[in-house]
């Protein structure tokens, strides 16, 4: 249970500057490799506002000039292909992928499926820390929230946390409408994470008519966390959408980064 690659992924529809900020502040907590990658469009060999370089250079310069800062060992890739392919594909070479939430107004302008983080979730096999589009993130991994509901995807989510919710200050486990008899359940989880030597604490929440998943980032919100760590797509993701599951709640909506796992 550790973390030494970790993958980040920057396109331009991105907030570059919080993707960069978290992976590279990730890889040096745990002094990880941390490899960039860019997938390549032809637009991204058109002159930038940066000059006369290219999108894709721009983007190249930033990561390692990031990088080179706190002296990580890094490598830079800019390969040209489908995007979630290529994404999907490289992931599965590291422990985790850090990649943007898309700026909405931006879709537009660029080649990016809007369902492209849960294409990418559940095809590459490992953990995806999303970055939402309008936060920056000073910090992440100093308080986290672990959205909990006895399920195996959120079972996965954090045993693929499990080196950032030991280094954390505070750990706390949120249940959401928990039902009778599933307290011991939680009681179990988190006597799993105190035997990991995690600083955990137990939390109940009401989702009051309000979805699940907005219930999860409100608390997130009252509980000043800087990380949310959850399961990704126990159901379907066709019924998510019509019924505004937890998980494309929370991809839609996100305030923080969130960890996932499918």
């Amino acid at each position: 249970m550790s973390i030494k690659s970790i993958l980040v992924c920057l396109q331009p529809a991105q907030n570059t500057s919080a993707v960069l900020d978290v992976a590279v502040d990730l890889a040096r907590r745990h002094k990880a490799y941390l490899a960039g990658l860019h997938v390549a469009s032809p637009s991204d060999y058109e002159p930038s506002v940066a000059g006369f370089m290219s999108h894709a250079a721009v983007l190249e310069r930033e990561f390692r000039e990031r990088a080179e800062e706190v002296q990580l060992s890094h490598e830079w890739n800019c390969i040209e292909g489908n995007e979630e392919s290529v994404i999907a594909l490289e992931s599965r070479c590291h422990d985790i992928l850090i990649i943007g939430q898309a700026d909405p107004i931006a879709r537009g302008l660029w080649t990016r499926p809007h369902d492209l983080l849960e294409n990418i979730l559940i095809k590459s096999g490992h953990a995806l820390m999303a970055v939402p589009y309008c936060a920056s993130c000073p910090t992440v991994g100093d308080r986290i929230l672990v959205a909990w509901n006895g399920a195996r995807e959120a079972a996965r989510a954090t045993e693929d946390a499990m080196p950032i919710l030991k280094a954390a200050r505070s750990v706390i486990v949120l249940t959401v409408d928990i039902r009778r008899g599933d307290a011991l359940s939680v009681d179990h989880f988190v006597n799993y994470l105190e035997r990991h030597d995690v600083r955990v604490e137990a939390r109940g929440a009401r989702s009051q008519g309000q979805a699940i998943g907005d219930t999860i980032l409100s608390k997130a919100a009252d509980f000043h966390c800087d990380l949310l760590v959850m399961g990704g797509y126990g159901h379907a993701r066709a019924r998510e959408h019509l019924l505004g599951g937890p998980t494309y709640s929370v991809v839609e909506h996100m305030t923080i980064p969130v960890l996932m796992s499918h």
